[in-house]
């Protein structure tokens, strides 16, 4: 990440970076934030989310802080000295986001080996590859890590027999997204700006399994002066609240800056 960006972290949130420029027996922060520019927004949102947080709770704020902020296996890694499961979703949440987020730029982007070695997340302009379109209210989730196969969740009246073949048997394996396919299929419509965003949290739900312990969970994306902010119900932990809290917030975030 340029210096500038980096002072601009931790001028802004110096007890989270406060070993920023400690030794390099004592932290990895000494290197810096080993990643690209394209993912200071999931950074600085998540410490905003972090500091937010640790305003009220001055005993934890004394011992949480940043060990190390780097790049790994193409995704963001933020690694803290301690926290709670509201702090760890935080980061979780940014880390699992970062996988659709372009390193170099912040533009919607995809996993891939642009030099042919490293795994990177980059858009088409940094060596990605073309992004799959997007047609609302079509919402089509990669059903595995790579992105190698996909199932459409809402196929339409039009669909052929494979294609509600293939929703069905997903459906029989991830039964707690049902509900979340007419909700994501009309933000697509209401929120066409940050349908590529929808799209990717819906995919991390689907495959991190995030809802499966949670039978009795319900969403809503609604429309707060033109963000789209997450609306959860039914039995709420820290975890879910750290996780939906973050999508909102970068949401709002990325729509300030890009639209």
């Amino acid at each position: 990440m340029n210096q500038d960006l980096d002072n601009y972290l931790i001028d802004k949130y110096p007890y989270i970076f406060r070993d920023r420029y400690a030794s390099m027996r004592e932290t990895a922060m000494c290197w810096g934030f080993a990643c690209g520019d394209g993912w200071f927004d999931l950074i600085d949102v998540l410490c905003e989310l972090c500091t937010r947080y640790l305003e009220t709770r001055p005993e934890l704020a004394k011992e949480f802080f940043a060990v190390q902020v780097k790049e790994k296996f193409g995704t963001l890694r933020f690694y803290v000295s301690k926290g709670t499961d509201y702090l760890f979703a935080l980061a979780e949440a940014a880390e699992d986001l970062s996988e659709y987020v372009c390193e170099e730029c912040g533009a919607p982007g995809t996993i891939c080996r642009p030099n042919g070695h490293w795994i990177q997340c980059r858009c088409p302009e940094h060596g990605g590859p073309p992004l799959k379109p997007l047609v609302p209210p079509s919402v089509r989730v990669a059903i595995d890590q790579w992105g190698d196969e996909y199932v459409d969740l809402h196929p339409g009246p039009h669909a052929d027999p494979k294609s509600l073949a293939d929703l069905e048997t997903y459906l029989q394996r991830r039964p707690e997204m049902r509900p979340l396919i007419p909700v994501f299929a009309r933000a697509y419509e209401t929120f066409p700006g940050v349908a590529w965003l929808l799209q990717a949290i819906l995919q991390i739900l689907g495959l991190t399994g995030t809802l499966k312990d949670h039978p009795d969970f319900a969403l809503e994306i609604r429309d707060v002066r033109g963000d789209p902010v997450f609306e959860i119900s039914g039995t709420i932990d820290d975890e879910l609240r750290g996780t939906f809290d973050f999508y909102s917030a970068f949401l709002k975030r990325w729509r300030e800056k890009n639209l």
